[in-house]
């Protein structure tokens, strides 16, 4: 069965709750990961088997490009670990610490992180959930970020496919297989994103997350092209 998600009548968020299981196995394909995705769904996340996540253009990697605009977007997607422009009311909450601690923790145990090494490789933005014997996979405009996955508001028009058919879901974790696997297309960036998450709750006090907050804020919206 297929259908469309569109996070108004049928939420990604809805599905992950109800269908992810203690011995699931989740693949993402995306250009985002942030903290507070995690934290809205961390009862789920906790238990899965497995998690894999792949952003979709280079992220925490020593690849440069020479284009001032992919540099600019490559800062942004790492910044981002510490929320998206869509959840600023969430990071004003300064709840950062515990909820980037317990990510960290999560992570150690459950998680792996890859990334592309090479801008535009693929536009696809996928998410593939395991069952064992069943399984499920989203493709569409999916980030995962809590408005991306609609776990918090968000104004922003989504369209994803949601496939459960097992051909289908085959393919699509073959694929996903296929380029998680091939050395010359991704490279481990697992330490980096611990790295960068650990810098959110390592003696940083709320009042100098808030600063560092509003600062990288101001700083991404100059560099944003009128």
């Amino acid at each position: 069965m297929t259908k469309i998600v569109d996070n108004k009548k049928i939420k990604v968020s809805d599905i992950l709750i109800d269908e992810v299981q203690s011995w699931s196995k989740i693949s993402v394909l995306s250009s985002y990961f942030t903290i507070y995705a995690f934290d809205k769904l961390k009862k789920q996340l906790n238990d899965v088997e497995e998690f894999r996540f792949l952003f979709l253009e280079p992220t925490f990697t020593q690849e440069t490009d020479d284009k001032r605009e992919y540099y600019i977007e490559k800062v942004d997607r790492e910044k981002n670990l510490w929320g998206t422009e869509f959840e600023i009311k969430m990071r004003n909450e300064l709840t950062q610490t515990n909820i980037a601690k317990e990510c960290a923790d999560w992570i150690k145990e459950k998680a792996q992180f890859k990334s592309m090494k090479k801008y535009n490789s693929t536009d696809a933005r996928i998410l593939h959930v395991d069952n064992g014997e069943t399984s499920f996979s989203l493709q569409g405009t999916l980030e995962f970020s809590s408005p991306g996955l609609w776990l918090s508001p968000s104004k922003k028009m989504e369209m994803n496919v949601f496939d459960e058919s097992p051909w289908s879901t085959k393919d699509m974790i073959s694929w996903f297989d296929e380029i998680w696997n091939n050395p010359q297309m991704v490279t481990e960036v697992k330490d980096q994103v611990l790295e960068n998450i650990q810098i959110i709750y390592k003696e940083n006090s709320p009042e100098f997350l808030y600063f560092v907050t509003l600062y990288n804020l101001s700083k991404a919206a100059k560099n944003t092209p009128a």
